[in-house]
């Protein structure tokens, strides 16, 4: 009897089977709608976000190229297409996004487009491109609103520009048609210098033009173009545009990080030695004072030994320090300008300061020099007290997001941070320790400071960038 039921509930599944088909073959299926294929565009808040990892809070944007800005509300990251701010929040894990409400995004792309984006000490700096392939050069003070005060506009070059160290004061130009001017970045105001058109340089105005770190002053080398050789420079005021200081007779000046002191390279002498023989090659330094308008002349570099690295202030301007060679050795001098006195310190055998302008820093507490041993660079780290060395190698550099090349970064405590065997480190004190690990097919691309945050912010192989909140 359980065979004969299984059959006929078999039978009777296959009959009502039957029906079914018959009766979709009567009534045509119905069309489908077709499949949107579209890419569906989240908001920015999704894609982009905060999440901790083992060495602090990891900030990413991904497919959006962005700045890291600062205000009086905190720290925020800026889309570089100026559409949008997000305010970082690292420890709650919280990102706000604003859109830039005066940014239409189609006019603005049809007015020109964005070729360079620089930070300054309020608001930005830009560089732009119209449809005709003209530049411009703006400032836009206040990013909320909008508001572009241009510089430069319709150049058929890209403008070219200086920016003092603490971005207070910008030195620009539209040359050959006009003359540089200092720009301030703070106040909007505009100071000319019309004595500095293009017939007073050699080509590039940048390698003549050196702005002081506070960007009260600027130093103009002047040179002679058809041999090349520089004469002397001058000293004009940022603020004001009027000459401070005339031909003062040297080359290569270097200002101190108050704007006080310029230390500069007297120009080579070639006298004749006692046998008469032969000419021999005569180097000194020279350092002017902005406060006595007063030059000290310091002691001839002895005959066998050359300077081959221009001279740096230390951060307190209470030294300046540069390195000599001959035929045997290198020697690094650290002399003290008030007491006038100096020391050297010898480096080890086949060492020698690297060719940069960031090959050393100084304050009242370490010695930190950049130099290439056989092949390797290393760190030198001199402390002033105990008078002790290290020397860390080898080394790794990086480069920041402006292009310029760096071996370290300056701690904010009195120490420095440098990367060996792709770890960002801090040397204090005598003691090493690990900030950060890079990752692979990640490059460092610069260390800054927020708050009570040390700011690490990096480069993956897609040009992605991405920012690490790392404790201090």
């Amino acid at each position: 009897m359980k065979n004969i039921f299984v059959i006929v509930l078999i039978i009777t599944m296959l009959s009502i089977s039957g029906c079914t088909y018959d009766k979709q073959e009567e009534n045509p299926q119905t069309e489908l709608p077709e499949i949107n294929l579209d890419p569906i565009l989240l908001p920015v808040e999704e894609q982009a976000g905060i999440t901790q990892e083992k060495e602090g809070f990891l900030f990413q944007w991904p497919g959006q190229e962005w700045i890291l800005m600062e205000d009086e509300t905190g720290l925020y990251a800026l889309a570089q297409d100026l559409s949008y701010r997000l305010d970082l929040q690292p420890k709650s894990q919280k990102i706000q996004s604003t859109p830039l409400s005066w940014h239409d995004k189609e006019a603005f792309q049809e007015a020109f487009v964005i070729q360079e984006v620089v930070t300054v000490k309020k608001g930005l700096l830009l560089v732009t491109e119209d449809d005709h392939g003209l530049y411009g050069l703006a400032h836009l003070q206040k990013i909320m609103d909008g508001q572009l005060e241009w510089l430069i506009i319709e150049s058929k070059e890209m403008p070219q520009y200086i920016i003092s160290q603490d971005k207070s004061k910008v030195v620009y130009g539209k040359l050959p048609e006009s003359h540089l001017s200092a720009y301030h970045t703070e106040t909007g105001r505009i100071t000319p210098f019309p004595g500095l058109t293009d017939d007073q340089f050699c080509g590039d105005w940048v390698q003549q033009i050196n702005v002081s770190p506070l960007g009260g002053y600027l130093t103009y080398l002047k040179v002679e173009c058809t041999r090349g050789n520089p004469i002397q420079f001058i000293i004009i005021g940022a603020d004001t545009g009027r000459l401070i200081r005339d031909d003062l007779p040297g080359i290569d000046p270097r200002w101190d990080f108050a704007d006080q002191q310029i230390i500069f390279q007297l120009l080579d002498d070639e006298t004749t030695s006692s046998d008469e023989s032969e000419k021999v090659k005569k180097q000194q330094l020279g350092m002017y004072s902005l406060e006595t308008k007063d030059i000290v002349f310091f002691n001839q570099i002895a005959n066998e030994f050359s300077l081959y690295r221009s001279p740096l202030f230390s951060e307190e301007s209470a030294y300046f320090i540069y390195p000599i060679k001959n035929d045997q050795e290198s020697r690094l001098i650290i002399y003290h300008t008030v007491q006038q006195l100096q020391q050297a310190i010898l480096l080890p055998e086949s060492t020698m300061v690297i060719e940069t302008d960031q090959w050393g820093f100084m304050n009242d507490r370490i010695l930190v020099v950049t130099a290439r041993s056989k092949g390797d660079h290393q760190l030198i780290i001199h402390h002033i007290s105990s008078e002790l060395t290290e020397i860390i190698g080898p080394i790794d550099y990086w480069i920041n997001e402006d292009k310029s090349l760096h071996w370290f970064e300056k701690s904010w405590d009195g120490g420095v941070y440098y990367m060996k065997d792709g770890t960002v480190m801090q040397a204090k004190d005598g003691s090493h320790r690990s900030v950060l690990k890079i990752q692979n097919n990640t490059q460092l691309a610069g260390i800054d400071r927020w708050g009570d945050w040390l700011l690490i912010t990096v480069v993956t192989s897609q040009g992605e960038k991405q920012l690490y909140f790392v404790d201090l």
